[in-house]
């Protein structure tokens, strides 16, 4: 034990030089920027089989909902803590049931990661806004 702890203190510095470097490299591997999720999601729509010309309509749709939602963010995050349903509600109610069912993959796979968005619209969104959703 003894020995420890003359190696502790001979080496001291050396070491909290280490640990500094050890917990900047651990910050910078958790703060490190996320993957394009534009790019991702022109990847889920190429599988599909959905017309390049309309990809950015897709995108920006599943973008917007999980936003508003507050889906896209994580839970400790304040912009999840809250929905805004009127821009929910505008953007769904216009969309056919194949935009909606690709809206909704994009939604699940690239931007809500995992999540449904037949439930989150029928959990988060108010009964005064769902009600009135012919796709549901």
């Amino acid at each position: 034990m003894i020995i420890v702890f003359k190696f502790i203190k001979k080496y001291a510095f050396i070491i909290i030089i280490i640990l500094a470097a050890a917990s900047l490299g651990i910050f910078k591997f958790l703060k490190r920027k996320p993957k394009d999720q534009t790019g991702n999601g022109n990847d889920v729509l190429d599988n599909i089989g959905v017309a390049t010309s309309d990809y950015s309509f897709y995108n920006d749709k599943a973008l917007n909902i999980a936003h508003n939602l507050g889906t896209a963010y994580a839970w400790y995050d304040p912009r999840s803590y809250t929905e805004n349903d009127k821009v929910v509600f505008d953007l769904v109610k216009d969309m056919s049931r194949q935009q909606f069912d690709i809206v909704a993959k994009l939604y699940h796979d690239v931007y809500a990661k995992g999540k449904s968005l037949s439930s989150d619209l029928a959990k988060l969104l108010d009964d005064e806004y769902y009600k009135l959703l012919i796709i549901k």
